[in-house]
């Protein structure tokens, strides 16, 4: 199947690797497709609609890029989603990259979970833990202007 990208261009994708969405992304309701875009060399991967050019997300394996990442899911949406308690879903963070990207932050309080084995997929805002809702990739330069 060929999508088109604003990033790649036009890609050949399987169908088997399209991610689905039952209740879209926060704010973006409507896509329910999407493709995870990987490219070797880079930590961070692209969440592309399946369905139009845009949206198109960078996200961030947490695991990447913090030790110390461990939210709790409410029972229910791992059920809606078919991981079973005892498993360890695969998490992904959206990141905002603003014109500097020494300025990037990820949204640590809703976190994408993924069923990998279903691929059906839900953007999760945590009711525990104190997860900021941006938190820098890059620390802040010390004495810099």
């Amino acid at each position: 199947m060929e999508i088109k990208t604003k990033d790649f261009g036009v890609l050949d994708i399987d169908e088997k690797e399209i991610i689905k969405f039952p209740q879209g992304l926060f704010a973006f309701e409507e896509f329910n497709n999407f493709v995870l875009i990987e490219m070797d060399g880079y930590k961070q991967k692209w969440l592309q609609s399946v369905e139009a050019e845009y949206p198109r997300f960078i996200v961030f394996d947490p695991a990447d890029l913090l030790v110390d990442y461990h939210p709790q899911f409410p029972s229910e949406v791992l059920s809606s989603l078919g991981i079973p308690p005892v498993d360890k879903p695969r998490l992904y963070v959206l990141a905002v990259v603003p014109e500097n990207i020494k300025d990037m932050t990820i949204n640590l309080q809703s976190p994408i979970v993924v069923n990998q084995k279903k691929n059906i997929a839900a953007q999760v805002i945590l009711e525990t833990g104190n997860y900021p809702v941006r938190y820098r990739v890059f620390p802040k330069e010390k004495g810099g202007v």
